[in-house]
């Protein structure tokens, strides 16, 4: 199972096209530096140094509550460089009231870049500590219709239902390891669900396995369902 990635050298080089052959596994959230290959494809997250990204590999790139230092000038970066083909997603970005980071700066971040996404029809990685009821509220406020994704779910159930209901998808990561979020995982929506490794050096393959061993069922079924829902969210495929 291969997607075949065309890059094109012209005055720069991009991803002209993604063909709809699927990866086996899916790693839609990771910091770390990983090579993709015909079995695993991840999106690497980049925070800042937007201008560093190789254009073999796929990206979110966003302005993270944690780090909105001289917000307006990576915010035009941002803007910039969120256009190339290789950016999949616009985020990590929200709101997190547990950082010292201004409260105001956080939600005027948060508002341009769902714009922004808006603006792009990417999807949308959201990081939200402590703060759903305000992070719900600015989403139900704009409009906009791209998915919306909530990386590292590490919340309760009622929360759960509440995105979910919305069509909103939840990323789980290491935690389904300490069984935390293994009732969550096992009583979702297999519709709305990712598997991601966000900081940690695991394989996304361990995750792929726990995964099916909470929910009770084959590792192959948690593949076919992730890479449909890839399908859906990121190649806009219904």
């Amino acid at each position: 199972m291969q997607i075949y990635l065309k890059i094109i050298a012209s005055n720069s080089k991009y991803l002209e096209e993604i063909v709809h052959n699927m990866h086996q596994f899916y790693n839609i959230h990771s910091h770390l530096v990983k090579e993709n290959n015909d079995t695993i494809l991840t999106i690497q997250n980049l925070y800042d140094n937007f201008d560093k990204m190789d254009v073999t590999k796929f990206y979110s790139i966003g302005l993270h509550p944690w780090y909105l230092n001289n917000y307006e000038e990576n915010l035009n970066l941002l803007k910039k460089h969120s256009q190339n083909k290789y950016v999949l997603a616009i985020g990590e970005c929200g709101l997190d009231y547990l950082c010292n980071t201004d409260k105001q700066l956080q939600m005027k971040a948060f508002k341009e870049q769902i714009q922004l996404a808006v603006s792009l029809n990417k999807p949308l990685i959201i990081h939200c500590v402590k703060a759903f009821e305000d992070g719900l509220k600015q989403l139900n406020e704009l409009k906009y219709s791209i998915p919306v994704l909530f990386h590292g779910f590490n919340n309760n159930a009622t929360i759960a239902k509440r995105l979910i209901d919305k069509q909103y998808y939840l990323s789980f990561g290491t935690s389904i390891l300490r069984d935390k979020n293994a009732e969550l995982l096992k009583s979702i929506n297999p519709n709305y669900f990712f598997l991601e490794t966000d900081t940690s050096t695991i394989e996304i393959e361990e995750l792929y396995t726990t995964a099916a061993q909470i929910r009770n069922t084959d590792k192959n079924d948690i593949i076919l369902q992730i890479q449909q829902n890839f399908k859906r969210v990121f190649l806009n495929d219904n």
